[in-house]
């Protein structure tokens, strides 16, 4: 299937606390935003290394202990309030603690982690299609089991009932699934405004309900670094 983007960008919206070790040595604590298999972004008060530096990362894990994940820092930028971002890349995870974290991410896919979003949510570019005759174009941002984000080139009726095809990662038609629109904000984009709409599923089947969560696991697997 053709479209915009091609990369696969699988992450997990998180909101938790975890403990990171500097290059020093030294324990601070920050808050985990995103993680996926190949690497994670999180927050915190003061600096905790360069570009290019390792740092070790403590997730929290299902049974109480926690994940040890060497990292290397991919990007630093300083935020509001002086917060900074740091994303990281996972360098060593060890095999002991590999199936771990697997089973972290699923959990993550079905519950809200501990964190305040009620459906954590995948993020991946794709091509979906929406409208009664299904004939309209727009761009996935995030999915989730309880709704999505797209990018849409004119505005849509707030609270409409809209189907929407989501297809699989082979570019075939997958799911056909029905949501009403929740919110929706206009975005200059490349000197031009298109519109990203919020949208929460609704009058879901059970056997769409699976497909739309085998769909989410599968995008985290095909995740590359």
């Amino acid at each position: 299937m053709s479209g915009p983007e091609q990369r696969v960008h699988a992450r997990i919206h998180v909101s938790t606390k975890i403990e990171v070790s500097t290059p020093a040595g030294k324990m601070v604590e920050a808050e985990l935003k995103d993680l996926s298999k190949g690497g994670a972004r999180f927050e915190v008060a003061a600096s905790v290394g360069a570009v290019g530096e390792t740092l070790e990362l403590f997730l929290p894990s299902l049974d109480g202990a926690e994940i040890a994940v060497m990292a290397q820092v991919i990007r630093h930028t300083l935020g509001p309030g002086q917060a900074h971002t740091f994303a990281v890349r996972f360098d060593l995870v060890e095999p002991a603690m590999q199936q771990a974290l697997l089973d972290l991410i699923e959990v993550l896919l079905s519950t809200s982690g501990g964190g305040r979003r009620a459906h954590p949510r995948v993020a991946r570019r794709i091509e979906i299609r929406f409208g009664q005759l299904d004939d309209l174009r727009a761009i996935l941002e995030d999915i989730s089991t309880g709704g999505l984000l797209m990018t849409v080139a004119e505005p849509l009726v707030l609270y409409e009932e809209i189907d929407i095809t989501v297809p699989d990662l082979g570019g075939g038609e997958l799911l056909i699934l029905h949501a009403r629109i929740v919110n929706q904000r206009p975005l200059v984009k490349d000197d031009l405004t298109v519109y990203r709409v919020g949208l929460e599923f609704t009058s879901m089947r059970p056997e769409a309900h699976r497909l739309l969560k085998e769909l989410l696991l599968s995008v985290v697997e095909a995740m590359g670094a």
